[in-house]
């Protein structure tokens, strides 16, 4: 069976937090946080000080099936920026891979987090095109984003025990 090929993408946006940057940062190295906020997220452990594993379901069109995601927080200037980095692979659809640099602007008790992400994608699920995984790509991204900022807001109202 022939190699399908490799497709990638960029994916940029900007979300505000009402945090102080310090407290975002803290918090995307909490495996619960990062759980909470990943959609179809079963399970996060900590594999070490800035590694995790992920099991979720993933669907693509209407199948969902498990997948184990590697993740990584670089801590490129803490708090001020990082990179995330994820692999995942999605059994006989293939692979991802995303890299993502991230800056962190705090001004007055607000965070806008601006994001830079490339996305690649080998095997069958390639063969989807780039317009349906672009808008795949973004929708999960912003939901993280969006969960993230709900994680954020729950832990000071309440503490992060507050969060499902």
């Amino acid at each position: 069976m022939p190699r399908q090929p490799s497709r990638q993408l960029e994916v940029t946006g900007r979300y505000r937090i009402a945090s102080a940057a310090s407290e975002v940062w803290s918090e995307l190295n909490n495996p619960d946080a990062l759980g909470f906020a990943i959609r179809h997220c079963e399970h996060v452990e900590r594999l070490a000080p800035h590694r995790y594993r992920a099991r979720l379901k993933v669907g693509v069109g209407p199948v969902r099936i498990p997948v184990h995601a590697e993740i990584e927080v670089i801590p490129e200037s803490p708090p001020e920026r990082y990179a995330l980095a994820c692999s995942m692979s999605l059994r006989m659809l293939g692979e991802a891979r995303a890299e993502s640099l991230v800056t962190m602007l705090e001004a007055g008790g607000v965070v806008d987090l601006d994001y830079r992400a490339m996305v690649a994608v080998e095997g069958r699920i390639a063969g989807y095109g780039l317009d349906y995984l672009g808008g795949a790509a973004e929708r999960n991204i912003a939901a993280f984003f969006e969960r993230f900022g709900e994680w954020m807001q729950r832990g000071r109202q309440g503490g992060a025990d507050a969060a499902p």
